[in-house]
């Protein structure tokens, strides 16, 4: 069964609005949690560098990453930036043999798919 990483964070961060900045979620070769971190600086993806990736997969022993994105009030839906900003990111990391599988950006009660977005929209 695929990765349902809105669900997942949203099992995770049940009320946005308790949570800042960023929360990186790392799983393992089956899918499972493999560890989670929290870094309340963090609030959008341009401030991500791959090596930051690089250490939390290695640190919570993780296949892959799912990064979820609480930045606070803003549009209804995530932005071109943002979804431009996930491509890019993936693909660094991608060089730096990092696989981010997903991020999702929470505003209040709602929650999006940047890879979902990224796939419709391209």
């Amino acid at each position: 069964m695929p990765l349902d990483a809105v669900s997942l964070v949203q099992a995770l961060a049940v009320d946005g609005d308790d949570v800042e900045g960023m929360l990186v979620v790392g799983l393992d070769c089956d899918g499972r949690v493999s560890g989670v971190g929290v870094n309340p600086r963090h609030r959008a993806l341009t401030f991500v560098k791959v090596w930051e990736l690089a250490a939390l997969a290695e640190e919570l022993e993780a296949r892959s990453l799912v990064v979820a994105v609480f930045p606070g009030n803003g549009p209804s839906a995530p932005t071109e930036h943002e979804r431009a900003a996930f491509t890019d990111l993936c693909a660094r990391a991608h060089r730096a043999q990092v696989v981010l599988a997903d991020c999702i950006v929470v505003r209040g009660d709602r929650c999006w798919s940047l890879r979902e977005l990224s796939v419709t929209a391209g």
